[in-house]
Formats: structure tokens, sequence, C-alpha cells
């Protein structure tokens, strides 16, 4: 690995292959924020690396214009043994660790904390929080979240920075995990595809849409509840379907059972810059998640003119702050079925505003620069 002696960088652990999950779309956001730490630090010096793993036999190492990302293993809950591999190479490229960030508060944190133990040095670890772990409802969904709530609480505690990515998340972490709210930066995850509102078609197809992993913690069973409550009072819709998960298999094979004359279209996991042609498809993107830390998917339906149907929690509640009236619409699937299905009617019908467009973008376009500036100052006043 060629790299300059004691290059000071900002090291993102990833020993479960996260990075390669919608590939193009993580890497190039990567690349942004690697962007923005060389720019903001002094004399450009700060770069950033990351330490990923692949399913791949062969690991291609990926070497864009700013991020350089290695791929040292393959995907691994062993954090203990991604620790060794990443300190042996980072000894013998020299590199110097000011910062290490990691995306998850379990086996990619106690990678980062046993690397600094390995290390013999003073190492600040920043953990970023995407999903709503600290909200009750998560913690009940399973036995394996609720021992998951418990160890993300060990691990967060012990952390020098956490990246929340809204103000409800944060608020959970401060009450249920007492996290102390200096330690809490909040900075959203950043759309880095091109900002384009789409005005608002009023002949949308009918189409219900699914977009993102498709994993139990996201309401997917609750997703197949909604389609046969909707098949019993109107067969006039089908489905579309972008993105992939664990329980991928079982969701479709439910759904096609819901009845065989539904049209569901699966298209897989689709990369951000190839998402315009999906936008088209779908009439209301639902989202059944029922904790919801931020909801980038819904955020981007907005964007493309197209209203979106949600679970309650935190996360969607604070989106709707900045819709218009009936651009985003609570599902209630304890109504009686007509009225369920009167509410997709008026969904469909419904014409969304550039406000939310406008408000979104200018602060879309901030968020690369701030978490490139809470890593600089975790670094300062860790000297």
């Amino acid at each position: 690995m060629n790299t300059y002696k004691k290059d000071p960088v900002v090291l993102l652990l990833d020993p479960r292959g996260i990075s390669k999950y919608n590939s193009f779309t993580v890497t190039n956001r990567l690349d942004e924020y690697a962007k923005q730490l060389t720019l903001q630090s002094s004399d450009n010096s700060l770069s950033l690396v990351v330490l990923s793993s692949s399913k791949s036999h062969k690991f291609k190492n990926k070497i864009l214009k700013y991020v350089k990302i290695y791929y040292i293993s393959k995907p691994t809950f062993n954090f203990l043994l991604f620790a060794i591999r990443s300190f042996n190479l980072i000894k013998s490229s020299d590199l110097e660790i000011k910062l290490i960030v990691v995306a998850d508060p379990w086996e990619s944190y106690w990678c980062a904390f046993f690397l600094a133990k390995l290390s013999r040095t003073s190492i600040p670890i920043q953990i970023q929080v995407h999903g709503d772990f600290a909200d009750p409802r998560w913690r009940s969904l399973s036995f394996q979240n609720r021992i998951r709530n418990s160890l993300a609480k060990l691990s967060l505690l012990r952390a020098d920075s956490i990246r929340a990515v809204s103000k409800p998340q944060a608020k959970n972490l401060i009450k249920n995990f007492g996290l102390k709210p200096r330690n809490i930066q909040i900075i959203p995850v950043p759309v880095l595809t091109e900002l384009k509102f789409r005005r608002s078609r009023l002949n949308r197809p009918r189409t219900i849409g699914f977009v993102g992993r498709i994993h139990k913690d996201r309401g997917i069973w609750e997703f197949v509840k909604l389609i046969k409550i909707l098949n019993e009072s109107s067969h006039n819709f089908s489905i579309v379907i972008a993105g992939t998960g664990p329980d991928q298999d079982l969701f479709l094979k439910k759904l096609k059972l819901v009845s065989p004359t539904i049209k569901i279209e699966y298209l897989g996991q689709i990369p951000n810059n190839k998402m315009s042609s999906v936008w088209t498809k779908i009439g209301v993107l639902v989202s059944m998640a029922p904790a919801e830390s931020y909801g980038l998917a819904m955020r981007e339906a907005l964007l493309h003119g197209i209203p979106v149907w949600a679970t309650n929690s935190s996360g969607v509640n604070d989106l709707n702050k900045g819709c218009k009236p009936g651009e985003l619409k609570i599902v209630d699937l304890k109504k009686e079925n007509l009225y369920i299905n009167k509410d997709f009617e008026r969904l469909l019908k419904v014409k969304i505003s550039s406000a939310f467009a406008k408000n979104f973008t200018k602060e879309n376009n901030t968020y690369a620069a701030k978490l490139a500036s809470s890593w600089i100052n975790i670094i300062n006043k860790s000297k």
C-alpha cells in the first residue's frame, strides 16, 4: 500500500462491508466526506482511509479522487480478527491515525477499541448512529434487538463522539442511553445526486413503492398487511420494490401470496445515480419502519414529487414538520379497510409543492462539510 510516511488520516472501519451495499452511492458519499476533510484541514493535510471487507475472493481496492478504500477481509463479525488485520496494515504503511470513525456501536466499535489498544496510543473514536435503536419500539421488535440495544449502550458511553442523523434520534440517545448532549453532533446523511425538484404529476401511476433494505426491522411484514388490506378493497394497483436484504425472498413470496393478480416489479438494489427512472414508476412511497431515525428514501421521494405514506415514528414526525398538509400521511392499519383505501386514493392525487425541496437542498449541501468539521474538532480536542 503506497502512502506517505506519517500521513495523518481519519480511519473509517467497516468490518461488515457496509460500503459494498449500494456501493456506488456509499463510495461517492465517502469521497465527498474525504474532499471536505482535505479542504478544511490545515495545509490540506488530512485524508480519509477506509478499511472494509468484501465477499469477493479477489479484494479490489478503490482509490477515488479523495478517499482510499482497502478491502482487507471478507465481511466478518470477528472484530478482534479485523482489528488485528487493520493494525498490521497500518503498521506496515506508517499511517498516523488521528481519529477512528465507525458506522455502528457493535462489531465496528469494538474493532476500533481493540485497534487503539494494539496501537498503544490514545486515538479518539466517533460512532455514527444511523438506526434509531435507542427508540424503545426498536428494542421491542425482537430478542436480538434487546441484546444489541444493551451492547450499544455499553459502547456509546465509551465513545468520544456520537454522530446522530436527526434531532429525535439524538433525544432518544440522551434520554434512554444517558449520553451527554455535548458528545452528540446532529448531522444528517447527505443526498449526493443532483437535487432538482421534479414537478409533481397528477397522473402518477397507481403503484406503491418500497425503497430500501428488506429487513424485518424495516416493517416489511406490516407492508404485507397493508397490501392485503388494499387488495380487499381495490385491485387496481401494482407494487415496485427497489432494494435488497436478508429477508427479501420471504418478503417477495408473501407479497405474491396476497393475490396472483397484483403486479410486483422487483428491481433489486439500484444505485442513486440510476434511481430517477425508479421514481417515475412510483405513485406513493410506503415506509412501514416502526423506528425511523431520519428517512432518506422518504426525502428523496418528496424531492421527486412523490407523496409518502409512513408508520408513525419520531423520524417521520420530524420530517412531517417540513411538509405541506397531505404530502406525508401516517399509515394506520387499525382503520377500517375502506378508510385505508381512501387514504391511498387521496395520496395519489396529492401535488407536492417545491417548498420542501428548496429547504432540504439548502440544508443538504452543508452536511458533508459539517461532518468533516466535526472530525477536525474531535482531533483538535484530543491533542
